[in-house]
């Protein structure tokens, strides 16, 4: 995995085939991060002020609370759309695009399933973006009695739900219990 070269307001941590960071952004003028891509999915929940992403040939202005999946070598630019006039917080997930299709599989409880698709950009579910939060938590270092294979199922909970109600993954047969 090539991870993303973190900016300096950023902090990050690699577990096994995911990159998860969090930005932080103090008040002030727009920000611009130049066109660029990933090789991994990247999924961004928004926190604190609105954020923007010219992506696919359109602008998308994310609200606060959302949840954004970047599809890999998908092109995208980052934009703040007005000035910051408090701080703004993004939390981020990169995915190995083999991980998450490995995930799908899982869910569907068969092979052959293929890369899984997110037509759209920004996820205003609740319980997803919730669940998002709680995951990116828990794997950041969460309680000290949540052990590494806790933050695996966690992860894996998170992703399977990800996959079913937003990339269109049926379920399969039921997982056994872990």
């Amino acid at each position: 995995m090539t991870p993303p070269t973190p900016r300096p307001d950023a902090t990050g941590l690699l577990r096994h085939d995911v990159l998860l960071e969090r930005y932080h952004y103090p008040p002030g003028p727009p920000v611009a991060i130049p066109r660029h891509t990933h090789d991994q999915y990247q999924l961004n929940l928004n926190l604190g002020v609105p954020g923007g992403l010219h992506y696919r040939g359109e602008y998308h202005v994310v609200p606060s609370g959302r949840l954004t999946v970047v599809m890999p070598g998908e092109a995208h630019t980052p934009v703040d759309p007005d000035h910051r006039d408090r701080d703004s917080e993004h939390l981020t997930l990169y995915v190995e695009p083999g991980a998450l299709t490995a995930a799908a599989q899982e869910v569907a409880g068969r092979g052959g399933v293929g890369l899984p698709f997110f037509r759209d950009l920004a996820i205003a579910d609740a319980v997803t973006v919730a669940r998002f939060a709680r995951t990116h938590a828990d794997l950041a270092g969460g309680p000290p009695t949540v052990s590494v294979l806790d933050q695996d199922v966690r992860l894996l909970g998170f992703v399977g739900g990800l996959l079913r109600r937003h990339a269109g993954i049926p379920a399969g047969r039921p997982l056994p219990p872990a």
